[in-house]
């Protein structure tokens, strides 16, 4: 493990192998479709792994053989046991999305610093005017047009086009737990080969609309 430290090539895909190993030690079968979700038939218990961030489901007594098993592996921080039961934490963060168990409801939030920072990266702030829906028609038509347009003087480059590319990467982020923004953050990505000083227009567009709804949250 100490020679992937130093970030060769292979260090990602020999991260997988350790820890699906010793995984598989602990009786957790990978999931087939996505090799970071692991499954324990005889405790029921679920884990999903993102990086170096282990989350699992389990049922109570497990959850203290869990810990002592990758206490064993790795050197560990216990970010907070989420439940309903004396003791448990009511609020945890997972990958900056907090995640919160009130009276039988679990409510999960994506990171509001996402949307404060598309707002502020396109010239706004928290006391612009807002918008009721992130994009309009006359936007999808421009994108039609878009696509058989060959100006070359429209297109932005260098820093400009960087700047653009990154407010729509972290559009598409923010958009995987906010599906209100989803189709929005779909088309602002499909423009981002060859970029266009309109396509600001569009990014403005959504913004305006974070800046009425900066989160959402799901209640289960």
């Amino acid at each position: 493990m100490k020679r992937w430290l130093y970030g060769t090539r292979p260090a990602a895909s020999a991260w997988e192998a350790d820890f699906s190993d010793k995984m598989k030690q602990a009786e957790f079968e990978k999931g087939k479709s996505a090799p970071t979700v692991f499954y324990n038939a005889k405790t029921k218990s679920r884990c999903v792994v993102h990086g170096d961030d282990f989350t699992f489901l389990a049922y109570e007594d497990e959850i203290p053989k869990i810990i002592e098993a990758m206490k064993i592996w790795y050197e560990i921080k216990v970010r907070g046991i989420l439940g309903g039961e004396p003791g448990d934490d009511e609020e945890v963060t997972i990958l900056n999305r907090r995640l919160s168990w009130r009276s039988g409801v679990v409510e999960y939030e994506a990171d509001p610093k996402h949307a404060e920072a598309i707002i502020a990266e396109v010239g706004l702030t928290r006391e612009s005017k807002g918008l009721e829906a992130p994009i309009e028609k006359e936007m999808i038509r421009e994108k039609e047009e878009d696509d058989t347009e060959g100006d070359e003087e429209k297109l932005l480059v260098g820093e400009e086009a960087n700047k653009l590319r990154g407010v729509d990467a972290r559009a598409n982020y923010l958009g995987l737990v906010r599906p209100d923004i989803q189709y929005t953050t779909k088309e602002v990505c499909r423009r981002m080969s060859k970029p266009q000083k309109k396509h600001w227009k569009t990014l403005k567009r959504l913004a305006r609309y974070l800046v009425m709804y900066p989160k959402l949250v799901w209640k289960f």
